[in-house]
Formats: structure tokens, C-alpha cells, sequence
């Protein structure tokens, strides 16, 4: 099952929704520079969009794990040899073990530092190699 669940996700590269309905690229993967000027490198992307959005899981899988990282909540699902972590959630709906599907509703999208709606978005491997999720999603 979980080898299936795998292939079909690599197979999805490129077509997987978006995490939310309405939003955009505020931080994209890799190298970004912030309007002081300093350059900051991002393991993800982070999508602007209105607080308490609901936020949506990319494909099917499990739901690995549920964290705190201070206030904030971070939901992460394994979809085989991959895993797709959610951070900045001001509340989550699901729980460690869960089957989800793809679009089914995980969260809501919490106030980032400069009080505006974002969540970010995560794509890695198994061996923790990071992957830009723009990439993966529907263009």
C-alpha cells in the first residue's frame, strides 16, 4: 500500500492543489531576499493567504504527526517514501495515524509575524532531502 501510495504521488509531480483555495508565493524555495535586504535560504514555500483559510492536504496519505512549535501548530503527512509538512496553523482537525485525502481539510492558516495570513508548505523524502513544492503543484 505504501509503495502505491509513493508511485502515485511521484506521478502527481507537478498537479498536486494547492494547500489553499485562495493565496500566493510570498517566499518561494531556495533563495529569497527580504525588503531589508538580507537573503534568506527557504527549505519551502510560504503561501500569503487569509487567516483561518482552510488549508488542505496536497495528496492522499497519513498523518505522521501533529506538533507545538511554540504557538503555533504543524501537521506533517507521509505519502509513501515522501512527506508533506504544513506549518503556521492556528488550529488543526486531524490527529497521528489519520488516513486523509487529497483536499480533505487539515487546519487553518494562522497570523504570520507581520500579522498577515500565510502558511508554509514542505515537500522532503525519506532521506530528508528537501524538494522545492512549487514544482510539484498545479501551476
Amino acid at each position: 500500500e505504501n509503495m502505491a501510495l509513493n508511485e502515485n504521488f511521484v506521478k502527481n509531480r507537478g498537479i498536486l492543489p494547492w494547500p489553499v483555495d485562495k493565496g500566493v508565493t510570498i517566499m518561494h524555495y531556495g533563495r529569497n531576499q527580504l525588503p531589508s535586504g538580507s537573503v534568506i535560504d527557504v527549505t519551502g514555500i510560504t503561501v500569503g493567504t487569509d487567516i483561518g483559510s482552510n488549508v488542505k492536504v496536497v495528496f492522499d496519505g497519513v498523518v505522521s504527526n501533529v506538533v507545538f512549535i511554540e504557538d503555533m501548530q504543524v501537521v506533517i503527512i507521509q505519502h509513501g517514501e515522501y512527506f508533506s509538512t504544513y506549518s503556521n496553523l492556528g488550529s488543526v482537525s486531524v490527529k497521528g495515524g489519520q488516513n486523509v485525502k487529497t483536499g480533505q481539510i487539515i487546519g487553518k492558516a494562522a497570523a504570520n509575524l507581520d500579522g498577515n495570513g500565510s502558511i508554509d508548505l514542505y515537500i522532503n523524502d525519506a532521506k530528508g532531502n528537501d524538494i522545492d513544492p512549487e514544482k510539484w503543484l498545479k501551476r
